[in-house]
This record gives structure tokens, C-alpha cells and sequence, in this order.
């Protein structure tokens, strides 16, 4: 008998993913955490923000060849699965995977209950169940209609911030601005660069995500690579902008203690209302959230199939192509870490964890080079080098 299992779907182009890629890296980093390095790295906020983006691009490249060998769903437990052949370090990485999808999600639905709340009222748990029953549905009934809310979302993020960079346009000619940033610049940390460099990290996760979305991308050997090139590139010079704008127009005090950054910069324009820019803040966090529920069930498909315990985890829903039971399953899973843990707690679990993944996959990166050749997209071996390098340096940072 043929074997009639439901697959994954391809519905995915390379602009999608670009911008599936967009929404869950700026999400997180500009709308909730800018405030927060800039309490660490002060004026040199910008600085932690080019240390992050060196950091994320080594492991970035080190992923865009790995998912042009392997374009499959599971993402990182099947580059470390290949490479080392072990299956306790498969499962073990896949499901740190799944943590982390876990965590992150929970980090962002905190910060859109608390931007929600501050605009609108209600009660925190409620806001945040609501919320994320809304997501599971999506997730639920289609990919491709999850990723086109997503891009519509992203779209949206995006001029959000062009409208941060174009109304703060007045306040950069003031020369009093720019007087007291180079003051501030006198007051040089560098153990507070690198603390604003781990937190400005945790906005740079989102390409070892777009990965997992393989087996839904038509010619992914191709069209992912790309994607997480252009998504790294666009993000940094975004985020660059944007915290140049953030600790020159507003005071380095008054932006560190800001629950709202973006809305602290634009009430300083004249005529652009900041209530605007906080409701663009909460859906993009929002889309954030979609990103992570998107992932982590394809991961638990993709780890799952071969286990005769959870198998059931890997189904495939033949009416919505998409894995409704571990779609389910994980939302589960957020709930109970958003309404169990605090948000900072939240955030620096995230990025102990993909740190500790980072150095993995790149250390299968090296054993893939050195025991098959490839004719893709490749990039040369001092690329995952830097990464494991540069991924150890930052946990230190962390730890010590």
C-alpha cells in the first residue's frame, strides 16, 4: 500500500521567508529590549549592537550552508544528528530547540501583555491566554495564511521603525543632541558594551528559525540561504539605526527606564502621535509570538517521527497540513512559562540556550566540511570557527 502519511507542504517563496525572517528578529529586539541595553551600554548602546550582529552573522553564514546541505525540518538536532551520529545529542538539541522556541514565545507574549495592558487595561493572565489561543488557531489552520499574517505584521514593524528614524529626523539636527552623546561616549564601559551586547543577541535570534521551515520552502537549497543573508544584512542596519536615533534624541537616563523606548522617541515629535507607534509595538511583538509557534512544532514533527513514544507528536493534520497536535502541545507549554517565569529570566534562558546551539552547529559545520564535499552555497571554514569562538565569548560574558 502506498504510503499516504500527509507531508509538509511547499508553499513558501524567498520574499516570504525574507520576511518571515524580519518578524521574528526585529520583533523582539527594538520594540522591547532597546531600552534595556541602553540601561547596560549607555551611548555606546550602538557598539553592543554591531558586537551582537558580528557574532549572529558568523553562526548566520554557518547556518545558511547547513540548511542548503540539509533542507530539511528539525534544523539543528539534523545538522548535529548528521554530523556526530549520535541520537541522545539529536534529541538533545532538538528539544533544546523546542525550548527555546518555548521561552522566547513566552519572553514576547509578557511584553505584549504588559504594552496591551498599558493601552487598553485588562488583566495580565487573561490578556495572555486570549492571546495565545488566537495563535494557536492561526498556527492551527495553514502555514501560508500564518506566514502571510506574519509578513503583513512585519511590513507593518518595519515602517514602524522607518517612522521612529524619519520623525526623530528634527531632533538629530540639534547640535545640543549630539553635544551631550559624545559626552556621554567619554563615559566608556567596556563590561557594559558587552552586557548590552548579550542582551542586543537575544534580538538577533530568528534566522536559526527560518531553518526549520525548510520542508515548507519551494527550492529551500536555494531560496534559504538567500533569506538568511538578506534578513541578517536588513536587521542590522536597522537596529543600528534605530539605537543611534534612541540614545541620541532622548537622554541616556530617561530611554534606560522606558517600559515603551520607541514611544519614548517619538514623543518627542510635534505632530506624530506616540500611541501609534505603542500600537504598532504590540502587534509586533505579537508577530514574534506567531514566529516562535510557528517553529517549535516543526521541530517536535521533525525529531519525533522515528519515536514510537511520541510519534503522535509528528501527525500531520490532512485537511490544514500542519502538525496540529505538537502545534497544541506547545502552546501548552508557553502558557505555563509565561504565567510561571519573569520576563528577564526569560529572555537570558533563551539566549544561554541558542548560545549553547550556536557552538554545536557550528562544530558540525566543520566535521561536514572536512568529511564531504558540496557544491552549494558554502562559506569558508574560519566562518564557524569565529562562531563557536565568538558564542563561548559571549556565555563567558554571561557567566562571569
Amino acid at each position: 500500500m502506498a504510503n499516504t502519511k500527509p507531508n509538509l507542504k511547499r508553499t513558501l517563496s524567498l520574499g516570504s521567508m525574507v520576511f518571515y525572517g524580519l518578524g521574528t528578529i526585529i520583533g523582539a529586539g527594538i520594540y522591547v529590549l532597546i531600552g534595556e541595553i541602553v540601561g547596560e551600554a549607555g551611548a555606546w548602546a550602538p557598539l553592543s549592537f554591531v558586537v551582537a550582529a558580528v557574532i549572529a552573522s558568523f553562526t548566520g553564514l554557518s547556518y545558511a550552508e547547513l540548511v542548503g546541505r540539509y533542507p530539511r525540518s528539525g534544523g539543528e538536532a539534523f545538522y548535529v544528528g548528521e554530523a556526530f551520529r549520535q541520537p541522545w545529542l539529536t534529541q538533545l538539541v532538538g528539544w533544546s530547540v523546542v525550548l527555546t522556541g518555548v521561552v522566547s514565545a513566552s519572553t514576547l507574549l509578557k511584553g505584549f501583555a504588559g504594552y496591551y495592558i498599558s493601552l487598553f487595561g485588562g488583566l495580565d493572565n487573561v490578556v495572555i491566554c486570549i492571546a495565545l489561543s488566537l495563535l494557536c488557531l492561526l498556527a492551527c489552520i495553514g502555514v501560508k495564511q500564518s506566514v502571510s499574517v506574519a509578513v503583513f505584521i512585519t511590513v507593518l514593524e518595519l515602517l514602524g521603525l522607518l517612522v521612529v528614524v524619519f520623525v526623530s529626523g528634527e531632533a538629530l539636527t540639534v547640535e545640543e543632541n549630539w553635544s551631550r552623546w559624545r559626552y556621554d561616549l567619554s563615559d566608556l564601559s567596556w563590561k557594559g558594551i558587552s552586557a548590552g551586547a548579550f542582551l542586543a543577541f537575544f534580538a538577533f535570534i530568528g534566522f536559526e528559525d527560518m531553518v526549520n521551515m525548510a520542508e515548507e520552502v519551494n527550492d529551500a537549497s536555494k531560496n534559504l540561504p538567500k533569506a538568511i543573508i538578506i534578513t541578517t544584512i536588513i536587521s542590522s542596519i536597522i537596529y543600528l539605526s534605530v539605537a543611534i536615533v534612541a540614545v541620541v534624541v532622548i537622554p541616556i537616563k530617561e530611554i534606560a527606564v522606558s517600559t515603551a523606548p520607541l514611544t519614548t522617541i517619538v514623543s518627542k515629535s510635534t505632530w506624530f502621535p506616540p500611541s501609534l507607534i505603542s500600537v504598532i509595538s504590540l502587534v509586533a511583538i505579537l508577530n514574534g509570538a506567531i514566529v516562535q509557534l510557528l517553529m517549535a512544532p516543526r521541530v517536535v514533527y521533525g525529531i519525533t517521527q522515528s519515536s514510537s513514544a511520541l510519534n503522535f507528536l509528528s501527525v500531520i493534520n490532512s485537511r490544514t497540513q500542519t502538525p496540529v497536535v505538537a502545534t497544541i502541545a506547545i502552546s501548552l507549554l508557553i502558557l505555563i512559562f509565561t504565567l510561571l517565569l519573569p520576563l528577564t529570566q526569560l529572555a537570558k534562558l533563551t539566549s544561554t540556550i541558542i548560545l549553547c546551539l550556536f557552538v554545536l552547529v557550528n562544530a558540525a559545520l566543520i566535521v561536514f566540511k572536512k568529511r564531504e564535499k558540496y557544491n552549494g552555497f558554502q562559506v569558508y571554514i574560519w566562518v564557524p570557527v569565529l562562531g563557536i569562538a565568538t558564542s563561548l565569548l559571549l556565555l563567558a560574558q554571561l557567566i562571569f
